[in-house]
């Protein structure tokens, strides 16, 4: 394969970028960055600092579009950024331009995008290693073959050194006071290696890096303290070593909930989205919107992780000086650490697929011109061409439905008016069929009228007739 020139290199990694930020999927961002790198046989990395920062470069402009970044843009901040970020003084190349990006709270998004490029690398030929590796066992195997000795002299050493160790872990970790050891280790490798991630990551301004040193220390310090405590107690699990566990969870409850509140803060600030906002509205709502739902699902691992904390440091105070129980408790607060730990990254590559589904699918705006500089974008072109279909049809339908409604309130019209003039005909005839009332006939003439009834005679009363004694 013949190897590919830096400025198509560069053309390509413009155009992945690009893609990106317009919804491309996160496992074709890879492939495409995976092929790029192979062409190259150099790092997507070092191929995006090559990349020198041009005002006038179509693709650039396009992809500070896509954020929603531009030099017309309304809001005088937008336009701002856009001619900070397009400057040679302050940015040399792409690379240090997403970094920028990945320091305002609004773009921290890109962060994902920077840990993709950071990780493609070209594909390792792994012949010329194996092949050493083979000779070089062959080689040993010979070499034993023909000097017996020296193998089984390295026998002897791992028969007696082996069980000395093993006999010395044994005898160490099975008293109660020392298993706190494990967890003081684990502790302290934990904080070196957060505050080495710390220090080495370029995507965070230096008030986030303050504020995580700050807050990873306070909860490694409380629980290497608890771990001390419990070590000087002979293992014995006391209050204040429970006290201060608990107090280490709790303190990345707060993290969370201080990041989620300035999240929080600015995402009520975000104006409501409309249908007819423009494609670069709508993303950067989405956007938003992930990171909010990233920062509220954090609180709820860390919260579950101090629950499930307590209970095994409660445990482990209820039950003093049994080795199982110890042992027990103190390696599953380790697995509790670890695991969160791990379902936070989890969060981040999660909330990364899903946004990109999102400005695939979701928007109900069609591509903006410039996305057509990208041609990765045309292969998830479809899955946003279905959803406009979708969008339409069920458009269709509504107005399908109001058009029916309309007719039956129409035709409950035309029965109303036919029940009224029912009614009133029925109220004409009944006038005509009744007839007038009279007054009181008269007596002239000297007796009742024509058509007088007279009165039945009544009869006289008969007499009751006399009862004898007899009866």
């Amino acid at each position: 394969m013949a190897k590919r020139s830096n400025h198509d290199a560069a053309k390509d990694i413009k155009k992945v970028i690009l893609a990106y930020l317009m919804g491309l999927s996160v496992i074709n961002v890879k492939n495409h960055l995976a092929e790029i790198c192979n062409k190259s046989k150099n790092n997507a990395k070092s191929i995006t600092k090559s990349i020198v920062i041009n005002p006038n470069d179509p693709l650039l402009i396009a992809i500070l579009n896509s954020l929603n970044i531009s030099s017309t843009h309304n809001d005088e901040a937008k336009r701002e950024l856009f001619k900070e970020l397009t400057d040679k003084s302050k940015y040399e190349n792409i690379y240090e331009l997403l970094l920028a990006l990945c320091k305002h709270s609004q773009y921290e998004h890109v962060h994902y995008l920077v840990k993709l490029i950071n990780k493609a690398r070209p594909q390792r030929n792994l012949t010329l290693p194996l092949l050493f590796a083979a000779l070089g066992t062959g080689i040993l195997g010979i070499f034993f073959a023909i000097n017996q000795k020296y193998l089984i002299a390295i026998g002897h050493w791992l028969l007696k050194a082996v069980p000395k160790v093993i006999f010395w872990l044994g005898k160490t970790f099975s008293m109660v006071r020392n298993i706190p050891l494990l967890g003081l280790v684990y502790k302290s490798l934990a904080l070196l290696y957060n505050w080495y991630e710390v220090f080495s990551t370029a995507t965070i301004t230096r008030r986030a890096m303050f504020s995580q040193l700050f807050f990873q220390t306070v909860a490694a310090s409380l629980s290497i303290t608890a771990y001390i405590l419990a070590f000087l107690a002979d293992g014995f699990g006391g209050i204040p070593s429970a006290a201060l566990f608990i107090l280490s969870a709790c303190t990345d409850i707060f993290q969370s909930l201080y990041n989620w509140h300035k999240r929080n803060k600015a995402w009520k600030k975000h104006p409501a989205l409309k249908d007819d906002d423009s494609w670069e509205t709508q993303a950067e709502y989405y956007r938003a919107q992930s990171l909010n739902n990233k920062d509220a699902k954090t609180i709820g691992i860390n919260i579950l992780a101090a629950i499930l904390t307590a209970t095994a440091v409660g445990i482990w105070c209820a039950f003093p000086g049994s080795l199982a129980i110890t042992i027990t408790c103190v390696g599953f607060m380790m697995l509790i650490s670890f695991t969160a730990r791990s379902m936070l990254s989890g969060i981040q590559k999660s909330a990364a697929r899903k946004l990109q589904s999102t400005l695939k699918d979701e928007i109900s705006v069609d591509y903006p011109d410039y996305a057509n500089q990208s041609e990765l974008l045309m292969n998830g072109h479809e899955g946003q061409q279905a959803a406009l279909a979708r969008r339409e049809e069920q458009c269709v339908a509504k107005e399908a439905a109001l058009e029916q409604r309309e007719k039956n309130l129409q035709h409950i019209d035309e029965l109303t008016t036919s029940v009224k003039n029912l009614t009133a005909a029925n109220e004409r005839l009944i006038a005509q069929l009744t007839p007038p009332k009279q007054g009181p006939r008269s007596q002239s003439f000297g007796g009742p009228g024509l058509f007088a009834q007279k009165p039945p005679p009544q009869e006289p009363f008969a007499p009751i007739p006399p009862r004898s004694c007899s009866q």
